[in-house]
């Protein structure tokens, strides 16, 4: 497990952020307990995916370091009011309607660890349910269920083109969403799928999408900001806590 500068560097260099910045925010989180307190260095307190997932919200939803204690109570505590998943089993146990935030984002963080060498929870759950996953058994040359394995691992370099995903952190007014949708990504000796234009079309590429929202309605206030990060944030901050 890692120790926190590591996880902050790990936040920074992902999301393209000064090592400084987040190590402020980092600070203020530990001095109120919202990160695990022990000696520094190598010898520290060893990160959970708790601690995890409140740097990542600290970071992500507040605008300033001293405002993230604030902000992670806060989007800790938004419930998910609205939930679409392509397949009932992917993501087992991760999404919930009903659910908090940061549980929701605790357990994202569990689906992305490297499980020995094969694929993680979150890359099945991804792969296996895009919409161009039989284009790829059919491009390696392979289209056997038994398979499926064999397909998966090579396809898993592909994830981020396979699968566009997205994290946004909406403010003033406190709001996350979280959505996985096909990009029409194909191998390179077959011709790639046109993007879809019609609403209909674009909700048939949607892999998953997930709403969190607190009390208060979109429309309290007139100005609306965001940060966006995507699921290869999630993904490295469960290597590194992993490791």
């Amino acid at each position: 497990m890692a120790v926190l500068s590591t996880l902050v560097k790990t936040i920074a260099d992902v999301e393209g952020m000064d090592d400084v910045q987040v190590g402020w925010i980092a600070r203020h989180l530990r001095e109120a307990g919202l990160i695990s307190q022990g000696g520094r260095g190598r010898g520290g307190a060893q990160m959970s995916t708790a601690d995890a997932a409140n740097l990542l919200i600290g970071v992500n939803a507040s605008t300033s370091a001293k405002d993230a204690v604030a902000a992670v109570y806060h989007y800790r505590e938004l419930v998910c009011s609205r939930l679409s998943l392509r397949s009932d089993i992917m993501f087992e146990g991760v999404f919930k309607v009903g659910k908090r935030f940061g549980e929701t984002l605790e357990a994202l963080i569990v689906s992305a660890t490297p499980m020995n060498g094969i694929a993680s929870e979150m890359e099945m759950s991804l792969l296996s349910n895009a919409q161009f996953f039989d284009i790829f058994a059919l491009s390696f040359g392979n289209n056997k269920i038994g398979d499926f394995w064999d397909i998966l691992e090579k396809a898993r370099p592909s994830l981020h083109r396979v699968i566009g995903t997205s994290i946004k952190f909406f403010r003033p007014v406190a709001r996350v969403s979280i959505e996985a949708a096909d990009t029409g990504y194909s191998p390179d000796n077959l011709p790639p799928a046109p993007p879809p234009d019609e609403p209909e079309e674009i909700e048939k590429w949607r892999v998953m999408s997930a709403e969190f929202h607190g009390g208060c309605g979109d429309n309290c206030c007139d100005r609306k900001d965001q940060s966006e990060i995507s699921f290869r944030t999630i993904m490295a901050v469960a290597a590194v806590i992993a490791s």
